[in-house]
């Protein structure tokens, strides 16, 4: 069925509604998802919408990146390129549940899928990896990431099918069942759970899995917060290639922090992303999951830190690594706070090539840079930016700052 003949359907079947309104009910829906859709698919949408069935036997089988968030009653086919094993859960309610998952991929892209309860059970009970299967009476919602995620529930089934033509289907991938993570010959990555990037990292994004080194382990403190005034927490600086940030263990999650050690890859699966005080940061509490060592099944590791430009930082929320030459001795200075606190200060300036920041450091990083001297390169782990009146950039140590110097 092509696009003027769904105009045609939604017509017939809405005798209350004109050919205009519905060309700017489809526009909207196209300007909505901001030219993600196709005509036909936007069409498709407002059918849904207005209550209009189609048969989708005649229109053109869709593919995965035809998906939207909140489809429903869809059919779809894909090669299965993983499947995890099945799941259990507990609703709200009290009444469990069961998931599983899978990846599907065809010539367009690839989708994470989720089975639930007794649709579930039934793939768990079948040899789907490589098979080239059909969903029926799918619907899609937006999972992590905002991304679009495909559903097979009550109503929905998955059954095998015959088509295995290459030109719609990638290649077959090799599934290894001791990794999470995986590349086959035609570049599909292969994971039983989203990882976020550090540099994705928002704090509207919730829930988050995040693959990092740990960079530097502070000391245990005991919460000021007055729901919790016998907790106690640890702030840990993490890292890779694309990004820092700063990560709160609490409670019995502190505990763990005795058999880690800097440098040590962590894997935290449902980590939560907060900002206060104008800072992004990770919580990890008790439903947050912590695997390392070999109980991170991964097969790359994190290798390195990733260094910004300073032309490249910006005044926002996360914190940023830098490397480059101090430009002039460093300027040592003690500081009297509202509290009679003294603090020693070091200020001077660092050249990176790309531009040019003045840095701040506190108390016994103070100390460190009044051993340094104009020339030296040094690299920097964890400063908070901010541009002064003069829109000049300024880069502040924070608790868990630490200084490398190359020469």
């Amino acid at each position: 069925m092509k696009f003027k003949d769904i105009i045609k359907e939604i017509l017939l079947q809405r005798e209350d509604l004109n050919k205009d309104r519905l060309m700017e009910l489809i526009d909207n829906r196209k300007s909505f998802f901001q030219g993600l859709l196709s005509e036909e698919g936007a069409a498709l949408l407002v059918a849904q919408d207005l209550s209009v069935n189609i048969d989708q036997e005649e229109i053109r089988p869709l593919q995965i990146d035809d998906l939207v968030s909140d489809l429903n009653n869809i059919t779809i086919a894909g090669r299965v390129i993983h499947t995890s094993p099945i799941k259990e859960f507990v609703r709200a309610d009290g009444s469990s549940g069961k998931y599983i998952k899978l990846i599907l991929a065809d010539k367009t892209g690839k989708i994470f899928c989720t089975a639930w309860d007794s649709k579930a059970e039934k793939i768990a009970k079948k040899e789907l990896q490589n098979k080239i299967v059909k969903i029926l009476h799918g619907y899609t919602r937006k999972g992590i990431n905002s991304e679009v995620e495909l559903h097979i529930g009550d109503r929905g089934d998955i059954i095998t099918s015959n088509d295995e033509s290459e030109e719609n289907f990638p290649n077959k991938v090799e599934k290894n069942p001791n990794t999470l993570q995986n590349e086959s010959k035609n570049g599909l990555r292969i994971l039983d759970f989203r990882l976020t990037k550090i540099s994705d990292l928002t704090p509207e994004i919730g829930s988050v899995n995040v693959l990092a080194k740990v960079i530097k382990i502070g000391k245990p403190r005991k919460s000021k917060n007055s729901i919790k005034k016998d907790g106690a927490f640890v702030d840990v600086l993490i890292g890779n290639k694309d990004g820092i940030i700063k990560t709160y263990f609490w409670d019995d999650k502190v505990k763990l922090l005795g058999e880690i050690k800097e440098g040590t890859v962590l894997l935290f699966q449902g980590a939560f992303a907060k900002k206060k005080f104008g800072r992004l940061f990770l919580t990890v509490n008790k439903s947050c999951i912590i695997k390392s060592g070999q109980k991170i099944p991964i097969s790359n590791e994190i290798t390195s830190i990733k260094i910004d430009k300073i032309s490249d930082i910006k005044q926002d929320f996360k914190l940023v690594s830098i490397e480059g030459k101090i430009v002039g001795n460093p300027n040592i200075k003690n500081i009297e706070t509202k509290n009679d606190e003294k603090l020693k200060l070091a200020t001077f300036k660092m050249n990176d090539g790309s531009g040019i920041a003045r840095i701040f450091l506190w108390r016994e990083l103070a100390d460190f840079a009044s051993k340094l001297y104009s020339e030296n390169l040094i690299r920097i782990f964890g400063l908070n930016p901010r541009y002064n009146e003069e829109n000049e950039l300024e880069l502040q140590s924070d608790s868990l700052t630490f200084i490398e110097k190359i020469f």
